[in-house]
């Protein structure tokens, strides 16, 4: 047998590298296609250019590949010479870098027109350098076939070829790892999933999922339909498109300065990453596919479940999943600009939850709008920011809840928001003098500023006139330590005068990260347990998305994060809850405990409408929504960023003892007579010895007062979404009342087994008669109000009211005025309570369920007292504290 020459043996190679590259790059690109299909979605354009290199790729391989083979290899078939294998490898190697350029430039082609001067300039030189490799390497065979004496880099033709097709190889496999980016996502998971158990973390029988998860949609989101938009956006490039380019900013240049500011700077939407990685994820990771199991998964993409998995994702090795039953409306106005917030009650983005008709209501029904949306209700509040007081969180502990003292507590607090001062001018005419150097290092996500301005005479005179009656602000508002009247801060952004809420604070900033992942349009319908004795072990979770049930497995723990009615109904519908109520509706007892769905509490509000002077501007027209008053406002906002658009709820507010319309000594003894004359309710015995405590020190207010710039109709029927319908003409203020701490508790339990069907709500307003008693003195308070000066100085003589009973001169028609307008603040919480488990708990004090080893609670439900404040800031607060329990006990 003759021997083997070289040229037999880069004949050989010639031949088999092209077959090799070939079939390799049919089956990465015929798996694209085939998943683009499964998953229904349409072909993208680096999809086309892909489909493209392929064929002319094959196209010159197979032609000179069966021109080699029936000519014949080497020195034995000589057909095959030295100049031919030249041009055939000069040929494999431009389809090559064909097949490469045309991918990898597609998709950095999306990251260049998003990036700042900077990026751009680097991204330029890698791929320029990228290019001349790619160059230079041609070039050189080009050399070796003329013989070229400039080139002596190697001294055979064969080495030449080699070493190019060598490099130029590795371009091509890099082109194509993107679209095999689930097989590698696939062997990820289970080398995540082998090391997490060979080390002993969070080691569980899990069940396999009895069907597989819904892929990611890679289309933009406005080519979505509703029930499509799912998360991650893995994609850097369509991470930076879909988050940014759907705000419909009409300058994405101004849009990205304003969103890659250095750490610390507010406004900051997208995390900065090195030139490095931010290629690495656009070229890699240009798919995604969720998972069958997780270490955590959290249910609801609120504002306590998007700051746990913002913290959780810390942590690189996590896998994380967030299952939300609403969807994405980062783009929505009704959502970003502020004055359209009463637009999402009764919407699409509302649970639209109603209670049952309320006795001491006169029989109404209260509606209770919660955000159905990615963010929760931190994505239709109204956006005001009041901090609670240091002696209730100081009352959480005292129930036996040790660890949640204030002391503990208050770094929480200032961990979330950035609190953005105004300028000289605006702090002297709003009265933030007490604003201290601590207040401003507070550097968290969340941006909160003041809508008050020194143009608008009405938040001044709130201050002054409180002054004037004695009850001017006693203490720092973000000491906890506080009471009196004050200009109030709001959740919006100073530079854009846009809502900030969890997800652009907490989600938007890091939706690249690897292990984090948000599912959209996902509905849970219960928790499934592992059988056993002793403290039941979570081991995967069902819900329904597209119409379909799926199953989740989980490795380490549920966190249930769906808010004050739905975490509740969860829990029931699990089979965590009333042994009586589970079985009467044929579910399956897994923990008994009496406890879950009761000690609901709410802050019942009412308020007063009054006509003010002409020239006074108000947002009634806006209210009445007005074309004319509409077009201005808008004008106003798109241009100057200023306008009644960006003011969306409160910007007054007071915390008050309970006394009569006129201020005095008998302020104090009034209430302790109150208190006596009342009896504990035994059900509630120790909350309610809790808040006579602090009562009876009377270092609290025992009502709420505020001022919000347009009228309110509390006379609708039934039928009204929210108490901004029917308004009359003219402009006015309100002022309002609102109890802070309440005697009275309801309940918020399932109807049926169908996860689909509501809670049924029963908040039992007013059942305990000292609320009334409190609430009634405190509406009395407003008519002396709005006859002190300054404040009525805007108010029209003898003008127009809200209603013709809206006259409260004594307290029995204050009474009677609660009972007809009275309607929810929207702060339901304590569903969940964190309490011993003999005191009416459902959670421990790290937030566990009774019962169970691996499932918590973490939000507004766990609070055993509502606090005397809007919810927004304590669940906040609670969620960041929640994040480092979770951390500490796995």
């Amino acid at each position: 047998m003759a021997p083997v020459s070289a040229d037999d043996v880069m004949g050989i190679r010639v031949i088999i590298i092209p077959a090799v590259f070939s079939a390799f790059a049919i089956v990465a690109v015929t798996g694209r296609i085939w998943a683009r299909h499964i998953r229904k979605t349409d072909l993208q354009l680096n999809d086309h250019l892909a489909v493209i290199a392929l064929v002319f790729t094959l196209g010159l391989n197979a032609t000179v590949m069966t021109g080699a083979i029936s000519g014949g290899v080497g020195q034995h078939m000589p057909s095959l010479t030295l100049s031919e294998g030249l041009i055939l490898g000069k040929t494999f190697l431009a389809a090559g870098v064909l097949w490469a350029s045309a991918i990898a430039f597609v998709k950095l082609s999306l990251l260049n027109f998003y990036l700042k001067n900077s990026k751009k300039i680097s991204l330029m030189f890698i791929f320029g350098l990228g290019a001349l490799v790619c160059i230079i390497s041609i070039l050189r065979i080009v050399a070796i076939e003329n013989l070229d004496p400039l080139d002596m880099s190697y001294t055979s033709a064969a080495d030449g070829i080699y070493s190019s097709l060598g490099r130029q190889s590795l371009g091509i496999v890099a082109a194509c790892l993107p679209i095999m980016q689930p097989v590698f996502a696939k062997m990820s998971n289970i080398t995540t999933t082998v090391l997490s158990r060979v080390k002993g973390s969070g080691q569980r029988s899990l069940r396999a999922s009895s069907k597989p998860l819904p892929d990611h949609d890679e289309r933009p989101l406005n080519k979505r339909k509703a029930e499509d938009r799912m998360y991650p956006l893995s994609n850097y490039a369509e991470t930076k498109n879909e988050i940014e380019g759907d705000c419909r900013r009409s300058d994405p240049e101004a849009a990205m300065s304003k969103y890659e500011r250095e750490p610390g700077s507010h406004g900051r939407m997208i995390k900065k990453t090195s030139e490095f990685t931010f290629v690495w994820k656009a070229m890699f990771l240009s798919t995604a596919r969720l998972a069958n199991s997780y270490d955590y998964v959290i249910v609801g993409g609120g504002t306590s479940g998007l700051t746990v998995a913002n913290r959780l994702s810390e942590n690189p090795g996590l896998q994380i999943l967030v299952l939300e039953a609403g969807y994405d409306h980062l783009d929505d106005p009704r959502v970003t600009i502020p004055a359209l917030c009463m637009q999402t009650h009764g919407s699409d983005l509302d649970w639209q939850f109603v209670t049952t008709p309320q006795k001491e209501l006169k029989d109404r029904k209260i509606r209770h709008p919660q955000g159905r949306l990615l963010g929760g209700s931190s994505g239709i509040n109204n956006q005001s920011f009041i901090c609670p007081s240091s002696s209730a969180i100081d009352a959480w502990a005292e129930l036996g809840n040790d660890g949640w003292e204030w002391a503990n507590m208050e770094p929480y607090y200032r961990k979330f928001y950035t609190l953005n001062v105004p300028d000289t001018e605006t702090c002297r005419h709003l009265g933030l003098d007490y604003i201290t150097d601590t207040d401003k290092e507070a550097g968290g996500p969340v941006q909160v500023s003041y809508i008050g301005s020194s143009q608008d005479p009405l938040s001044k005179a709130w201050v002054d006139t409180f002054k004037g009656l004695k009850h001017g602000l006693t203490g720092n508002p973000y000491s906890c330590k506080s009471m009196g009247g004050y200009a109030n801060a709001a959740t919006v952004d100073p530079s854009s005068k846009t809502r900030s809420y969890a997800v652009t604070a907490y989600y938007a900033p890091v939706a690249q990260r690897i292990g984090l992942f948000v599912l959209t349009g996902a509905e849970v319908e219960r928790i499934d347990f592992i059988e056993g004795n002793g403290d039941k072990v979570a081991n995967a979770v069902v819900f329904t998305c597209e119409g379909k049930s799926w199953t989740v497995g989980v490795q380490k723990e549920v966190i249930v994060a769906a808010g004050t009615f739905q975490s509740p109904k969860i829990l029931e519908l699990s089979g965590i809850g009333n042994p009586t109520m589970l079985q009467s509706l044929d579910i399956k007892v897994v923990v008994g405990n009496e406890n879950v769905g009761e000690n609901l509490q709410d802050h019942l509000l009412t308020g007063i409408s009054f006509e003010v002077n002409e020239g006074v501007m108000t947002g009634d027209s806006l209210m009445r929504q007005d074309p004319e008053a509409i077009a201005a406002a808008t004008d106003l906002f798109q241009s100057h960023k200023a306008g009644p658009l960006t003011v969306g709820g409160v910007a007054s507010h007071a915390f008050m003892p309970t006394g009569t319309p006129d201020p005095g000594p008998k302020m104090g003894s009034e209430l302790l007579e109150l208190l006596q004359q009342h009896p504990v309710d035994p059900k509630y015995e120790h909350q309610h010895k809790t808040i006579r405590k602090m009562l009876e020190a009377q270092a609290e207010g025992t009502g709420a007062l505020f001022m919000f710039l347009a009228q309110t109709n509390l006379h609708n029927d039934e039928s009204a979404k929210d108490y901004l319908q029917n308004l009359q003409a003219g402009n006015f203020i309100s002022l309002g009342a609102c109890q802070t701490y309440v005697f009275s508790s309801g309940s918020s339990h399932l109807v049926s087994s169908d996860s689909s069907d509501p809670p049924k709500i029963d908040p039992r307003y007013l059942s305990h008669p000292l609320d009334l008693e409190l609430l009634a003195r405190h509406v009395q308070f407003l008519e002396r109000l709005a006859r002190s000066p300054p404040l009525s100085d805007y108010i029209k003589p003898n003008g127009k009211r809200n209603h013709p009973t809206a006259y409260v001169e004594d307290l029995d028609a204050a009474k009677e005025y609660v009972r007809t307008t009275a309607f929810s603040s929207y702060h339901p919480a304590g569903t969940c309570a964190m309490l011993p488990r003999n005191k009416g708990g459902v959670v421990n004090n790290r937030l566990v369920v009774y019962g169970t080893k691996n499932v918590r609670v973490v939000d507004a439900s766990i609070m055993p007292l509502i606090p005397r404040s809007n919810l927004q800031s304590t669940v906040y607060a609670v969620a960041e504290r929640a994040a480092d329990l979770i951390k500490a006990d796995t």
